[in-house]
């Protein structure tokens, strides 16, 4: 099998597989890493107050958004898992880090946006094996060029 470009590009397209999947697990583990800890410094100092809905998502690619105010300063919180049939202007129970009053959740929830943590749970480990995979698919074609006598990265001349 001499080296053509068809087994360049199928060695490009795997790479490339290798490199989206790698960083799919590393956001969404990251995503999900950053849930746990806002969950951690709630759970360590946690504050009730009543925050308002402000806004409900109304299509695609929206989310709810309720305001709150802790000490003395006022924040919001987007994308949070509200009780079914809220509208805007309802007050929502939150609990909110009293040394970040940034991380806020819902309350009796156990992270600030549940779907999040879901999804880094599903997402990473598949991103993982997907990029390991790949990594492994790039390996076994090198091999195969090596072995039919080509030299992997580098053009034949004419």
């Amino acid at each position: 099998m001499p080296h053509t470009r068809s087994s360049a590009a199928s060695r490009l397209r795997w790479y490339v597989l290798a490199v989206l999947s790698a960083a799919v697990a590393l956001g969404t583990g990251c995503f999900g890493a950053w849930q746990v800890a806002q969950a951690h410094s709630i759970d360590r100092a946690p504050i009730r107050v009543e925050g308002t809905v402000v806004r409900i998502p109304t299509g695609v690619a929206t989310y709810n958004q309720v305001d709150y105010t802790v000490h003395g300063r006022r924040e919001e919180a987007a994308n949070l898992a509200l009780p079914s049939g809220a509208g805007v202007g309802d007050p929502v129970c939150l609990e909110v880090s009293s040394g970040d009053p940034t991380a806020a959740r819902p309350c009796g929830q156990q992270y600030p946006q549940a779907a999040g943590v879901s999804l880094a749970r599903v997402l990473g480990p598949v991103g993982a094996l997907v990029a390991v995979f790949a990594l492994l698919r790039v390996r076994q074609l090198r091999r195969a060029l090596r072995a039919a006598g080509a030299r992997p990265g580098r053009r034949r001349r004419r």
